[in-house]
């Protein structure tokens, strides 16, 4: 890249910035054909290719980084324990394809392989570095990321219903993911089969560039400069009806507030419809727990855009500017006016609070209490009981009972019984039977 061609417009220099920092990281590793250069700081010895790069034929994501800090990472990230690899880009000539994160899993990282809105060089690519051997990594240069988080290995699977961040109808309107970008729904050579919520002209629809209310419609009460965030509805502008509004817009304890014309209203959940005074339409309000994730990652006015908010809500600014929001340039305090949330003297938080006028208590007076004289109490005398005489119990005298002789009882004698004689019985002789005699019968 050729610093010359590159411009000094705000709008555009970080979009060409980003590309210039995308091609050094392609120098310092991420490349195809330098992951099998990669070392074992330990050994200092290479590393086979397949600790660091595999290919999976057949499957929806086949190239895939397994680079142990990347892995490790990337499975709380995705909360997906797992996870075999994070998907590298398999669209595109060999100057994209397993060279770059792929687009569909790692949306707006600063090493996919199309230009996006807001790039953001995250952990993901400074674990690749890190796992290259070559270097030590300073983790607080790392930028806040969501794309994607949490949303499971479902997420791996490529299927568009998976994931929070796609759309259905092509150039239908609405806000790139992090709410800083007005956008458009669309699909590309590296999206595969999904479409997403894409800005169509980085530089003329970022809600945070003063410059673009001029470019845009800029309907009754919507508002372009820091701290100026994208809503999904429905308005009525003066050339055309919109379905992405930008609005001065902060949080408070999970709640939205955001400014429309001189009055403020607030998001308190998802999908609530908010009817503005005196605008024709409705916006309406995103998840408050979302908007107020990616709000509070930020940086104190958006490093009035000339440095990069990093982890922990500090700016990392550009050459030529400083402060702790990159506010300054060249020593001179730059006048970046922020348009307040509220007007003068209607800011809640700014009103004193006053505590109702309390009145001293008078206790009534109190007298002391006069205790009756007590007399002493005299017992009575008491007399000793006299217990009565007691005589001793005379028993009578017991006289010895005397039994009755008892006499032997005398049993009668008992003869012996004679069992009287028996005869024998005299069977009567039995004399054979003679049977008589039979002539034989002749047959005539």
């Amino acid at each position: 890249m050729n610093k010359y061609h590159m411009t000094t417009e705000k709008k555009k220099f970080f979009d060409q910035f980003a590309t210039l920092l995308h091609e050094i990281y392609h120098i310092m590793g991420f490349s195809r054909q330098l992951y099998q250069f990669f070392v074992d700081p330990a050994t200092n010895k290479r590393k086979a290719l397949s600790d660091t790069y595999i290919v999976k034929n057949n499957a929806k994501f086949p190239y895939l980084i397994k680079s142990p800090h990347v892995l490790e990472y990337a499975k709380k990230y995705f909360n997906c324990p797992n996870l075999e690899g994070v998907p590298v880009e398999n669209a595109g000539g060999e100057g994209s394809a397993g060279s770059h994160w792929e687009k569909v899993v790692l949306g707006n990282e600063i090493m996919v392989a199309d230009q996006v809105a807001n790039p953001v060089l995250s952990h993901f690519t400074l674990k690749l570095l890190e796992d290259s051997g070559w270097y030590q990594i300073n983790y607080n240069m790392a930028e806040p990321y969501f794309w994607g988080k949490n949303e499971g290995c479902q997420l791996m699977t490529g299927k568009c219903q998976f994931h929070s961040n796609t759309c259905n109808t092509d150039a239908a309107e609405g806000c790139f993911y992090d709410y800083t970008f007005q956008a458009s729904c669309k699909g590309d050579t590296f999206t595969d089969d999904c479409k997403f919520f894409t800005g169509t002209d980085f530089s003329q629809h970022d809600c945070r560039v003063p410059e673009n209310k001029a470019i845009n419609d800029g309907h009754f009460g919507e508002y372009y400069g820091l701290k100026s965030r994208c809503f999904n509805g429905r308005i009525k502008g003066k050339k055309r009806l919109h379905g992405n509004m930008c609005y001065r817009s902060e949080c408070r304890k999970g709640v939205i507030s955001m400014r429309i014309g001189d009055q403020v209203y607030k998001c308190l959940y998802e999908g609530q419809k908010i009817k503005p005074t005196g605008v024709d339409g409705y916006v309406t309000c995103p998840d408050p727990k979302d908007f107020c994730a990616h709000d509070e990652a930020l940086c104190e006015n958006d490093c009035n855009l000339n440095g990069r908010c990093v982890v922990g809500n500090k700016c990392y600014c550009y050459p030529g500017y400083s402060g702790a929001s990159c506010g300054i340039k060249n020593g001179r305090p730059l006048n970046n006016a922020i348009l307040p949330l509220y007007k003068p003297g209607q800011d809640p938080k700014d009103k004193p609070v006053v505590k109702p006028e309390t009145k001293p208590v008078v206790k009534p007076e109190t007298k002391p209490v006069v205790k009756p004289e007590t007399k002493p109490v005299v017992k009575p005398e008491t007399k000793p009981v006299v217990k009565p005489e007691t005589k001793p119990v005379v028993k009578p005298e017991t006289k010895p009972v005397v039994k009755p002789e008892t006499k032997p009882v005398v049993k009668p004698e008992t003869k012996p019984v004679v069992k009287p004689e028996t005869k024998p019985v005299v069977k009567p002789e039995t004399k054979p039977v003679v049977k008589p005699e039979t002539e034989p019968v002749v047959k005539p």
